[in-house]
């Protein structure tokens, strides 16, 4: 099976160019967490004082970083793979992609990385 090549360039198959729009649109976000990722990782070295380690294991305190920085790389994996689909979905006519799965799991993700770094914030102002 080829894949299907452009004619000519009036024959632009994304004229708006949405796909490269979403694609950098799921980069800033997956960096985005990423940085926040890495913050929480700096500000659990911070929470690490003796009388903090008897209320949360190092474990707890960095796991919420951990998470941010993985979830930076799926986000970011997650948008190569989705253009990938969408300019393949624009050279063939296919209908348009949704992943309303996605998107619940990236809100479900932020919302635990959020909390655990409220908490580690917290545990750090004591």
């Amino acid at each position: 099976m080829t894949k299907p090549r452009l004619g000519h360039p009036s024959e632009i198959p994304d004229p708006g160019l949405q796909s490269e729009r979403t694609y950098l649109a799921w980069q800033r976000t997956g960096l985005s967490f990423a940085a926040v990722g890495v913050f929480l990782v700096h500000e659990s070295g911070h929470v690490g004082h003796p009388k903090h380690l008897e209320q949360l294991s190092h474990l707890a305190v960095v796991l919420p970083g951990i998470l941010g920085l993985a979830t930076g790389a799926l986000i970011m994996l997650r948008g190569l793979l989705r253009y990938r689909q969408a300019a393949t979905a624009a050279l063939t006519g296919a209908d348009g992609m949704s992943a309303p799965t996605a998107v619940a799991a990236l809100a479900a993700v932020a919302t635990l990385v959020a909390v655990g770094g409220f908490l580690i914030l917290l545990a750090g102002a004591f």
